[in-house]
């Protein structure tokens, strides 16, 4: 009796250890990031939350949620416009984030309400600042905020 109870006590710890841990690296991984350059960004994929200042919805974005990856090792980004996909080459500086190369497949969505204004800001030949605070990643344009991602 002594050394099945003593079993799950060891069972038991081991348990509590290990969700301490998960909770801990879950925690750091999804709310640290914060402030500025190509660290901020981590290498992550953002769905977009915000654009013009209204919130985005499923209903309204074609086949999903509009959504950039960007990878800052090799400076790409990839996403989807809710419709078609892009991808591209991103440089990053201290606080802003240049989209060049851009590529967009030509598919027809009619349910794809974000697309336009989404890629108008991308497929600019001038960079947007960008903040990271608390998880959610902002684009600003001339001091306006035109778009906010959280991480997915």
């Amino acid at each position: 009796m002594k050394t099945t109870l003593k079993k799950y006590l060891i069972i038991e710890s081991i348990f509590i250890v290990l969700v301490f841990l998960f909770n801990l690296i879950n925690t750091n991984s999804t709310y640290c990031y914060s402030g500025r350059g190509a660290d901020s960004l981590t290498s992550a994929t953002w769905m977009l939350k915000t654009l013009n200042g209204n919130d985005v919805v499923k209903e309204k974005a074609g086949k999903e949620i509009p959504y950039l990856t960007l990878n800052t090792k090799e400076n790409t980004v990839f996403g989807s416009t809710g419709c078609n996909t892009i991808n591209g080459i991103i440089t990053v500086s201290d606080d802003e984030i240049r989209f060049k190369d851009m590529s967009m497949t030509k598919m027809f969505c009619d349910d794809a309400g974000y697309e336009q204004d989404f890629v108008s800001y991308l497929f600019k030949d001038t960079g947007l600042n960008f903040k990271v605070e608390n998880g959610i990643l902002i684009f600003y344009e001339q001091n306006k905020a035109v778009m906010s991602f959280e991480r997915k």
